[in-house]
């Protein structure tokens, strides 16, 4: 019996109010929305369940990965051959318990956290608002944002050990800028108290209100992200320590290979290529840069580009046919989506599809009557569709009038 089967069998004899669901896709619990789907995933309610959870999995020799909100993961597209422990979907109970302290489960978001504190006239958290992760994973880390930190505020932990539940004091936890005594792997957190001072609620909102301001100003938080990538060198920010080196927006072996497998290619003005790997001795490809780039600027240019590791600017780039336009660095998103949306605006889907897969195939060397025959077959395959017959009817002058009338009857729908 595989080590999923039993483990199933026991969730359902013994903690029947456990949700439990297999192969769950790792990509509806990531931030950067990726990852494929995990052997089994749980979502505990309360620290008695996940406890008892740990002891099944213990006895099965099954190691898990418990995650909050998922905020600091990157998950391959094969998926995970584990259980995963999401704690931020039910494990979440908070309240107050003495005066200026909060006592909460791991599972609860820190800017729920941080609300709560102002709700009741606390001033401390403002900093942990806007924070993407939970309690629990904040511990982990020591989490903070904009001069505060959850050790400035933590009294104590309760954590799961191998040997029991432990409860740890600040100086147990070993806290020091994005670590603590868990980072080593070892304990699991089920929940903390955290103690604040009484503050005027208008004034906490205001400082809440400035940050998240400050976060949205500097960070993609509409986009698939994880909020800040780097740890902030002592004395430094890392963000200026990148700009001072001159190497904001590059993407350098990977980065370049990928913009080149895309169809469509919108530079900002700062926009700079280049084969860095040459410098360090390895070779100015991979991930496919060798096979698109000669097909889109030339192979003397694209011998130019792989060969030397020198940087290429967006309006060189350009000039050389490798991208459609050159914008402002911040209209960059903007116009690429207007691009996308102008050609699916009026177009049926299958049809695009088929006109892509007729230009790949040119992409691969085909020969002309190879290309022909392609367009001429898709061309077939298009105008029986849905969308096919209704385009031609759409074009025939008899139904002009019918057309102005009923514009969503002619409308393209196949995907």
């Amino acid at each position: 019996m595989s080590w999923e089967t039993a483990l199933d069998r026991q969730i359902h004899d013994y903690l029947p109010d456990l949700k439990w669901a297999a192969d769950e896709p790792m990509a509806k619990h990531t931030s950067f929305r990726i990852g494929g789907p995990a052997k089994r995933m749980a979502f505990p309610k309360t620290r008695e369940q996940l406890v008892v959870l740990m002891g099944f999995l213990q006895d099965a020799g099954v190691k898990p990965l418990l995650i909050g909100n998922g905020t600091n993961l990157l998950v391959a597209d094969k998926g995970l051959d584990t259980v995963v422990i999401d704690t931020s979907a039910e494990l979440s109970h908070i309240e107050l318990t003495d005066e200026g302290e909060i006592a909460a489960d791991a599972g609860v978001s820190l800017t729920k956290l941080a609300l709560f504190a102002w709700k009741n006239g606390l001033t401390g958290l403002e900093f942990a608002h806007g924070i993407p992760g939970t309690l629990g994973g904040g511990v982990v880390m020591n989490a903070g944002a904009y001069g505060g930190e959850l050790k400035d505020v933590v009294t104590e932990v309760t954590a799961l050990y191998p040997d029991g539940v432990k409860v740890l004091t600040p100086a147990e936890l070993d806290f020091s800028y994005r670590h603590s005594v868990f980072s080593a792997g070892e304990g699991i957190v089920l929940g903390a108290k955290v103690k604040l001072e009484s503050g005027d609620p208008d004034a906490i909102k205001a400082k809440m209100d400035d940050l998240m301001a400050r976060r949205k100003a500097s960070q993609p938080l509409e986009l698939p992200s994880a909020g800040s990538t780097f740890k902030r060198p002592e004395g430094y920010f890392a963000g200026a320590l990148i700009e001072q080196c001159g190497l904001k927006g590059f993407a350098v072996g990977g980065g370049l290979s990928i913009s080149c497998a895309c169809d469509m290619r919108v530079l900002g003005k700062s926009y700079k290529m280049n084969a860095g790997y040459l410098s360090i001795g390895y070779t100015g490809t991979d991930m496919g840069g060798s096979f698109f780039l000669p097909k889109i600027v030339g192979y003397a240019r694209a011998c130019e580009i792989l060969m030397n590791p020198a940087r290429f600017d967006a309006q060189k780039l350009y000039e050389w046919g490798f991208a459609n336009r050159v914008v402002a660095d911040d209209d960059v998103l903007e116009t690429a989506v207007a691009m996308a949306e102008e050609m699916c605006r009026e177009t049926a889907p299958f049809g695009l599809r088929l006109t892509k897969e007729a230009l790949q195939c040119s992409l691969d060397g085909t020969s002309f009557e190879n290309c022909i025959k392609m367009e001429n077959r898709n061309q077939v395959l298009a105008s029986n569709t849905n969308d096919g017959i209704m385009g031609t009817l759409k074009m025939n002058p008899k139904n002009r009038a019918d057309v102005k009338e009923n514009p969503e009857k002619y409308a393209f729908h196949n995907m």
